[in-house]
């Protein structure tokens, strides 16, 4: 489903572009209110995996976006939660491996306690 893998990478790239928790709380709020079918929610996934293995940088958004919002987000109806899990492992192992991959040594502490708040 290509259009489903474009419209989360311009819902990523609209979110890291925020400058505050606020706003991407904002963007956030919009997606989830969105109905979805199955193979739609797979193809999200999916593609917030890829954009994690390319993109280390973008591991604080992975870390709090699972934690926070997926956790209660419709992907799980959908049998999604390998993915997610899969994901969240990944990000850890970024924090292990790249320790710079973060701006700062509280930041990264913050996102990785949301990994595994969300890993539970």
């Amino acid at each position: 489903n290509t259009a489903a893998i474009k419209h989360v990478e311009a819902l990523l790239d609209k979110i890291t572009s925020k400058s505050t928790t606020f706003e991407r709380n904002c963007v956030i709020r919009e997606w989830k209110s969105k109905e979805m079918d199955e193979e739609t929610a797979r193809q999200i996934v999916g593609s917030l995996y890829e954009r994690a293995v390319r993109n280390h940088d973008l591991c604080q958004f992975y870390a709090y976006l699972c934690a926070g919002k997926v956790r209660h987000y419709s992907f799980f109806k959908y049998e999604a939660k390998g993915f997610l899990s899969e994901l969240l492992r990944l990000t850890l192992r970024m924090f292990d491996e790249e320790p710079n991959c973060l701006e700062t040594r509280d930041t990264r502490e913050k996102s990785r306690r949301l990994c595994n708040i969300a890993l539970v």
